[in-house]
């Protein structure tokens, strides 16, 4: 009879395998593979290719590749191969969240159809929900208008990065534009031209990138002002105010 050790780890090796043909959706749970999976692979005296190899095609992937956490794991038998291919994944898993900007969803098959934005400043990244407006015709002029007097994101970065999800390039069909607050009617306003369109004076000049696919950055090319701003998309917007 195999040991009780060989076993735990056979059922291990199993719980962490590849999805089946019949279930090609890339897991979302299950199991963390991290240091005790390693450790125990160790006891059962695993070669070290093998643990390695199963290091890499692991679903999740969770180490603490600490220095005390690497002098336990090499007192445990860890050789360097199984150690520097910890340590690759953990430093492929801190770049790949730094890089994704958290919150934005994947959905959507343009700018109509995205949900929220991303503020992403010196001060941290912050969600932007959409908002919908409606025409506030004033004397001669013609503006959206939005409820609330001040944006309810703020940032103290007078250059921040605007992160939004679109299929293809939003150069035009996101625009980044500066609001007016209307304490009598508590609301901020677009200005509008008669094309339905944003007022030239209402635009602010910025570049926009792919930082990932599907990912666009639309940033100001010069320092904002303190005061009211969103990305507006012709309709909607995903508005944040500058202290």
């Amino acid at each position: 009879m195999w040991p009780k050790c060989v076993g735990a780890v056979l059922a291990l090796l199993l719980s962490v395998s590849l999805p089946s043909e019949a279930d090609q959706t890339p897991p979302t749970g299950g199991v963390v593979f991290g240091n005790q999976e390693v450790v125990q692979l160790l006891e059962a005296g695993i070669d070290s290719t093998v643990i390695v190899a199963k290091i890499k095609q692991a679903p999740r992937v969770q180490f603490s590749v600490e220095t005390d956490d690497i002098v336990k794991l090499k007192a445990a038998g860890a050789s360097s191969e199984i150690l520097a291919a910890m340590i690759e994944s953990s430093g492929q898993l801190q770049a790949s969240t730094e890089r994704d900007p958290v919150g934005l969803p994947n959905v959507g098959v343009g700018p109509s159809l995205t949900a929220n934005a991303i503020l992403a400043g010196t001060d941290g990244r912050k969600e932007i929900q959409a908002q919908s407006g409606a025409y506030s015709p004033k004397v001669m002029t013609i503006y959206f208008s939005y409820p609330g007097v001040h944006a309810k994101v703020m940032s103290s970065d007078t250059k921040p990065n605007l992160l939004v999800h679109s299929d293809y390039d939003p150069r035009n069909h996101y625009f980044l534009v500066k609001l007016s607050s209307d304490q009598e009617s508590n609301a901020r306003l677009l200005k509008m031209n008669r094309k339905a369109k944003v007022n030239d004076d209402s635009l602010i000049p910025s570049s926009t990138s792919e930082t990932k696919k599907d990912i666009w950055a639309i940033t100001p090319t010069a320092t904002l002002a303190p005061g009211e701003y969103g990305i507006y998309d012709g309709f909607r917007l995903f508005s944040f105010r500058i202290e």
